[in-house]
């Protein structure tokens, strides 16, 4: 499977609020190295991707599915690919629906980790860490970072996150939009907790719960 990437034009919120939109959307339901196979991530994937040029405008969508999600492939675009193409004024989601485990050390930490589709079962080392998924992100100079984790124990993305107070402001004017766009941010939106294992089924058929609830939000 190749890996994909399309052109579109103006983003659902006003061209002013952004320059360009982007997406790096992975979906991987078949492991190469002895992990189970999931049923319903690459279609998680698929609708996503589909959403944000549809109905979203993205400028950008990269699609990444199941062999084309490789370890080196995933870092290759978070590490050189978007920095170099991604600006300041521009916005910036990626979406990860497969497998995710933790690991805790004799020191009491915990990491997470995401498993790409040539990763080895038990071999941590061909595991992307989390910390060094953000340290990459750290170069990609967007405006604003949205990273999305439908895997189980996706919850430790946020555990060191910085939290910032939300607006008070509740209705969506213009003011209100121009306002938060305006600020810098890096945020993540997980499945569940960092100890939670997560559904690959929900209520939509071909979905997680996760993503079928996500879809219904962002449809509208």
């Amino acid at each position: 499977m190749r890996q994909q990437q399309t052109d579109h034009g103006a983003q659902r919120l006003p061209r002013s609020y952004y320059n360009k939109s982007w997406g790096l959307v992975i979906g991987i339901n078949h492991y190469q190295g002895g992990h189970p196979l999931l049923a319903n991530a690459r279609n998680d994937a698929v609708a996503f991707a589909t959403l944000l040029r549809d109905l979203y405008h993205f400028d950008q969508v990269i699609t990444l599915f199941d062999e084309a999600a490789t370890g080196d492939t995933l870092m290759d675009w978070l590490r050189d690919r978007l920095p170099a193409q991604v600006g300041e004024e521009d916005r910036l989601i990626i979406f990860f629906a497969g497998h995710g485990t933790t690991r805790k050390s004799v020191f009491d930490e915990t990491r997470g980790y995401l498993i790409p589709s040539d990763a080895e079962q038990d071999k941590y080392a061909s595991y992307i860490d989390l910390r060094e998924l953000r340290d990459a992100c750290s170069w990609i100079h967007a405006k604003h970072i949205l990273l999305i984790l439908d895997c189980c124990f996706s919850g430790i993305a946020a555990v060191t996150a910085r939290v910032t107070p939300p607006l008070a402001q509740q209705t969506l004017t213009d003011a209100y939009l121009q306002e938060i766009t305006r600020r810098s941010a890096w945020q993540v939106l997980t499945a569940g907790a960092s100890d939670e294992l997560v559904d690959d089924s929900g209520d939509r058929p071909g979905h997680s719960a996760f993503t079928s609830a996500l879809l219904a939000g962002l449809e509208g």
